[in-house]
């Protein structure tokens, strides 16, 4: 896959407080092999960023937070953003003690998926044939 991530450590000048912020751009498309491509993409950038934010811990760091955040092509109610949002469903103990939570409602019925003036979601993509979602 050619997808990537970054995964950086920023510090708070001045205290012992570290974020560590991990962004991607999920496979897009869709399709049932998309979305397993994606859920994996999602865990995978979850456990790493897990395992970076335990590391400053052990170096000695008291106080890091972990911030995730891209283009998940993808739906809130979709397997690659309920992987991360779920406690522990990543395989590390790392990942069970960390809860994370959207910074959109996550709760579909919140939203009004008819016309993008009144999503929150910018899943609408304009090119030379029109709109689409």
């Amino acid at each position: 896959q050619n997808q990537v991530y970054v995964i950086a450590t920023l510090k708070m000048r001045g205290t012992d407080k570290c974020v560590v912020v991990a962004a991607t751009h999920l496979k897009a498309k869709k399709g049932a092999a998309n979305d397993r491509i994606r859920r994996v993409q999602a865990s995978q950038l979850r456990r790493r960023a897990e395992r970076k934010a335990e590391t400053l811990k052990e170096r000695g760091r008291e106080d890091v937070g972990v911030l995730i955040l891209g283009d998940f092509n993808c739906e809130p109610s979709d397997t690659a953003v309920r992987h991360v949002l779920s406690r522990g469903e990543c395989g590390d103990d790392a990942a069970k003690s960390r809860e994370f939570r959207s910074a959109y409602p996550v709760d579909v019925d919140q939203t009004d998926s008819s016309s993008p003036e009144g999503d929150l979601y910018t899943t609408w993509k304009t090119r030379e044939d029109g709109t689409v979602r």
